[in-house]
């Protein structure tokens, strides 16, 4: 059978500047526009926060949101952001209306935002000041977070943090099969998503009976909430010797357009 090739960027540094949101756009769930965020402040300063239905952090935090958003929102330009992963219109209205939010709603529908701001778990907090530099980030709702936005609801102007450096990518893959999953979607989702966390017990299955035919597998797991420790934990959990990425800051996900996991690909179907 013919061998799956996919080829990266030399694994380089590369800087994450403080002016990230340049060419990011997320599409607004009230109208369903694309939209600049960038452009969205309109001069203010912003807060997105990264979420996701089936996360629960997130629906814990859903009410310090709408607190502040009642509390700020006149002063700094707000956005919730859902991540778009095993995620729809429906679930996200049934968040909506549970907590009652009227904080503005969007969704990031080519994992931009999250790929430029190397979302590594949510919830995901985000401040930037009013030259869009990035000026804040947690994964809390916390004092601290307030106490940023009372500053910049009273003026003060946000410090940008420092560039981080990453790395691009050198993956070249030589497999029959690929496996995009997560390494927790069988545990974390089993009371949370349980739906999903059924197809991805039944997507491994699938993989090993892959793997006793002989077919060569590389299992691409989502970088959110996942160590190295984790992603070798999972790879136990296959029959024979596979190949495990983790995808860091989502841009295999982004390649191939992966919206919901688990997905199988294989050259003779997505993957030509």
């Amino acid at each position: 059978m013919k061998r799956l090739l996919i080829f990266f960027m030399a694994v380089i540094p590369m800087l994450t500047f403080a002016h990230p949101l340049q060419d990011v756009r997320v599409v607004a769930l009230d109208s369903q526009q694309s939209i600049s965020v960038k452009n969205y402040a309109q001069g203010k300063p912003l807060y997105i926060e990264m979420w996701a239905t089936w996360c629960s952090p997130c629906m814990k935090q859903m009410p310090a949101l709408q607190k502040h958003y009642r509390e700020f929102g006149e002063d700094i330009a707000f956005l919730a952001v859902n991540i778009d992963l095993n995620d729809d219109a429906e679930a996200i209205q049934k968040v909506v209306d549970k907590f009652g939010l009227t904080v503005p709603m969007a969704q990031d529908t080519e994992n931009s935002l999250a790929t430029t701001m190397q979302l590594n778990g949510t919830p995901l907090h985000l401040v930037f000041n009013r030259k869009g530099d990035l000026g804040y980030r947690t994964h809390e709702t916390d004092e601290q977070l307030e106490t940023v936005l009372t500053q910049l609801k009273q003026g003060v102007e946000l410090a940008a943090i420092a560039p981080t450096q990453t790395k691009a990518y050198d993956y070249q893959f030589d497999t029959d099969i690929v496996l995009f999953s997560a390494t927790w979607c069988e545990t974390y989702w089993a009371t949370r998503n349980p739906k999903a966390a059924q197809e991805c017990q039944q997507a491994r299955m699938q993989v090993n009976d892959m793997l006793r035919q002989g077919k060569s597998v590389t299992v691409v797991v989502s970088n959110l909430w996942t160590s190295e420790q984790d992603a070798t934990a999972y790879k136990g959990e296959f029959a024979d010797e596979v190949t495990m990425v983790i995808d860091e800051n989502g841009k295999l996900f982004k390649r191939h357009g992966i919206k919901s996991i688990p997905r199988i690909l294989t050259l003779d179907s997505e993957l030509r």
